[in-house]
């Protein structure tokens, strides 16, 4: 009976490991849980030189990057649109098609030069 007690025991804990593992693997492949228990894929889009004072919109919604990163985007097309005063507006339309990270260098050009600027 101990024999048995004992071998329930060590089923249970690698079972809960071997589960733990799994999740922890997909979660660093930038797999997400959705609320209702889906999984899903995400990518990771880097915003590089983003200027502290621009304003970043996701899908036409503003959104703030954490450490110029937008992270847990689903997989699909997506439009990113960063906007600043005395600038032209930067837009780009990425496809997310797998779990990498996505390098983005929007650069933003001034709506008005100077005669110093242009000489």
């Amino acid at each position: 009976m101990k024999k048995l007690g004992l071998t329930l025991v060590v089923i249970t804990v690698f079972g809960f490991f071997a589960t733990l593992f799994i999740v922890l693997a997909l979660y660093l492949r930038g797999t997400r849980i959705t609320p209702d228990g889906q999984f899903i894929e995400t990518g990771i889009v880097r915003l590089n030189d983003l200027d502290n004072e621009a304003i970043v919109l996701l899908d036409d919604q503003k959104i703030t990057p954490q450490s110029e990163q937008i992270r847990n985007l689903p997989l699909g097309t997506h439009t990113i649109e960063v906007i600043k005063d005395g600038y032209n507006n930067w837009e780009k339309e990425i496809d997310v098609s797998d779990t990498r990270v996505f390098n983005i260098f929007p650069k933003l050009y001034p709506t008005k030069y100077s005669a110093k600027e242009i000489a």
